[in-house]
């Protein structure tokens, strides 16, 4: 939870860096993406804020408990920087660069994973406008994520895992995987 909390005040400076003073005069989109919440039973909500005339940030956050009746939960955070090749945030083609921040607790069938993990990326996308508030959009990225787990079989002895006062972890590495893919339906407040 810490790491989440660092992670939101890195993007609320971010925000208050790239808005400066016309912060107040910005666009605000709320989001989330049909496609986690659909398929994965992850909802998701995110901000967009414009932070210049080619330029956006974002932020988002997933979870889910036990989706489908398997034994999962999941929590994500996910700040994200947009450059828009139209001159319109909020409008057409986009790329990115995103970290994202999961916590998890997983036990499918007689393994168990029961970690963190973090990463950072690139994405991109397409925003279509559906109008002058509402817009979908469609987006893909690849990211590198490091983790840090504890991995074990539900038949092995716990105190194998367990060293006095703290759990520790017994797996650790890094993976490349895609990520923020999504069909993300927008809504523009201001």
């Amino acid at each position: 939870m810490m790491r989440a909390r660092t992670a939101l005040t890195i993007f609320l400076l971010l925000v208050a860096l790239c808005c400066g003073q016309e912060g107040f005069a910005q666009q605000f989109a709320v989001r989330s993406n049909a496609l986690a919440t659909g398929l994965l039973q992850t909802p998701d909500l995110g901000l967009e804020i414009v932070a210049g005339e080619h330029s956006s940030v974002a932020f988002s956050v997933a979870g889910h408990y036990m989706p489908y009746g398997l034994n999962t939960k999941l929590i994500t955070v996910q700040p994200q920087y947009r450059y828009w090749f139209s001159g319109r945030p909020l409008n057409r083609e986009y790329v990115g660069v995103a970290a994202l921040y999961a916590g998890y607790d997983i036990r499918l069938k007689d393994n168990i994973y029961n970690g963190n993990s973090a990463g950072a990326g690139i994405t991109g996308g397409y925003v279509l406008s559906m109008g002058k508030r509402w817009g979908i959009e469609f987006s893909g990225g690849l990211a590198v994520m490091v983790f840090n787990q504890k991995r074990y079989n539900r038949s092995d002895s716990y105190e194998d895992y367990y060293a006095g006062d703290s759990d520790w972890a017994n797996s650790k590495g890094y993976c490349l995987m895609p990520f923020n893919i999504g069909v993300t339906f927008i809504y523009i407040i201001k």
